[in-house]
């Protein structure tokens, strides 16, 4: 589990730093007026100034903040296993560097369909992005739960 932790937490400051850069890409190429929101079916519903682009890697960078400082108050444990406390330490690592992965990949994404719809070589955001969404923040949250509620 250390090395999946490892592995979240190293490419979750990749994807970060890859999140400014193509926010500041973006902005030096886009037009004035870009789509900013986008509705359930993953269409454009609203435009505004490109410089909107940077509210997603502001409110990118404020969750990895809180994640990351999350991860720095463990859950306290009532078992006296140290082994089985160590466990549920690191799934609680593992899972908040998932999450953080997971969500900068998400904005990064976000800026990447808008580009593509700048360029017009899409039309929105394609129609799996909700269901994957959905899925890969329930389901791990849920799973991570139930690991919790089962080991008290």
């Amino acid at each position: 589990m250390k090395l999946l932790n490892d592995i979240f937490n190293k490419l979750s400051w990749i994807l970060i730093i890859l999140l400014w850069i193509f926010s500041i890409y973006c902005y030096i190429i886009f037009p004035d007026n870009i789509p900013t929101h986008f509705n359930f079916r993953g269409e454009p519903d609203n435009y505004s100034n490109k410089a909107s682009l940077f509210i997603l890697a502001i409110i990118g960078t404020f969750v990895f903040s809180v994640l990351s400082f999350a991860r720095k108050f463990p859950q306290h444990q009532s078992s006296n296993s140290s082994k089985h406390q160590n466990g549920q330490l690191q799934l609680h690592e593992v899972f908040l560097n998932y999450l953080r992965c997971f969500i900068m990949f998400l904005f990064i994404y976000i800026i990447f369909s808008t580009h593509q719809i700048v360029i017009h070589q899409a039309s929105g955001l394609s129609s799996w992005f909700m269901p994957i969404l959905i899925f890969f923040i329930f389901g791990p949250t849920i799973f991570y739960l139930y690991k919790t509620i089962k080991s008290k």
